[in-house]
């Protein structure tokens, strides 16, 4: 028998507790387990480096997980200047681009690039 885990490996925030995979995998190894298989889920690269061009652009600099959870495709409200305008609608492309090209990027990217892991653990006996 089989247990699978998905937990949020990148990212900062006052709510948001990280451990790195090797952490979990000794976490989880702990309570009488051994690791089946890991793998990343949830890499969005093309997006990812769109955001931070942006943000290198405009000076700002925003965490990962804020990334993603902006990654919405709809403008938050308050400004639409031109550029954000802008800003939004480039990202109209690139998180379709992201997901499509997400197969390719998992199969090529190590792990430690997801802002995600999955593991596989099977129950020792």
């Amino acid at each position: 028998m089989s247990d699978t885990l998905l937990e949020l490996i990148r990212g900062r925030d006052s709510h948001i507790f990280l451990r790195q995979v090797r952490d979990w995998i000794h976490e989880v190894g702990a309570c009488g387990t051994t690791l089946v298989k890991c793998f990343g889920q949830e890499f969005l690269l093309p997006d990812r480096l769109f955001v931070g061009l942006a943000q290198a652009v405009s000076g700002r600099r925003r965490n990962l997980v804020d990334q993603q959870q902006s990654a919405s495709l709809s403008p938050p409200p308050g400004e639409y200047s031109i550029a954000r305008r802008a800003y939004w609608e480039l990202r109209r492309i690139t998180v379709p681009i992201s997901a499509w090209t997400e197969p390719v990027v998992g199969s090529v990217c190590p792990t430690s690039l997801a802002t995600h892991a999955v593991f596989i653990f099977c129950k020792n006996l």
